[in-house]
């Protein structure tokens, strides 16, 4: 439950602010590029080199 609360959280800091808003303060905001950062860092897998030669020989042999 928790993580499901802290992977949403992080999802809304993704959103890119808009551009009027931007425009309005004359200060890029980068916070979205950061949480993109952090959500893939926390939440994203991907298998290391070795597994992937693993399961490709699993399945084609």
């Amino acid at each position: 439950m928790r993580e499901r609360f802290i992977r949403s959280q992080v999802s809304i800091e993704m959103i890119k602010p808009s551009l009027l808003e931007q425009e309005a303060n004359h200060i890029i905001n980068a916070g979205y590029k950061f949480a993109k950062k952090r959500f893939d860092r926390e939440f994203r897998w991907e298998p290391s080199v070795e597994l992937e030669a693993a399961i490709f020989q699993a399945i084609f042999g």
